[in-house]
């Protein structure tokens, strides 16, 4: 990944860097939207953009994996939701 000022980012350890995957704002009934820090309490979606050089888990590049709410470094950089997060504190891949 890429941020502004042409360096590339790459995770340190057994630390993995996801892309989140913005989820449509839930409309309840009656019309009222519901926007997603209100409803942090769930589990996000990201992709896999990079790992750390010492990652020995079965995550590919690519891979979609469920995210903890609050786990994690959340970054925005060029209009992109991106968490640096321990690989340990991914529970499960998204198929």
């Amino acid at each position: 990944m890429k941020p502004s000022g042409g360096s590339v980012m790459k995770p340190l350890g057994k630390r993995v860097l996801i892309r989140v995957i913005e989820c449509p704002r839930e409309e309840v009934r009656g019309g009222i939207i519901v926007p997603e820090k209100a409803n942090r309490s769930t589990y996000r979606e990201g992709i896999v953009q990079a790992v750390g050089p010492d990652y020995d888990g079965s995550l590919a590049l690519g891979s979609k994996v469920m995210l903890p709410p609050y786990d994690g470094i959340e970054l925005k950089i060029n209009n992109e939701t991106l968490i640096v997060i321990d690989e340990d504190k991914i529970p499960a891949t998204l198929e």
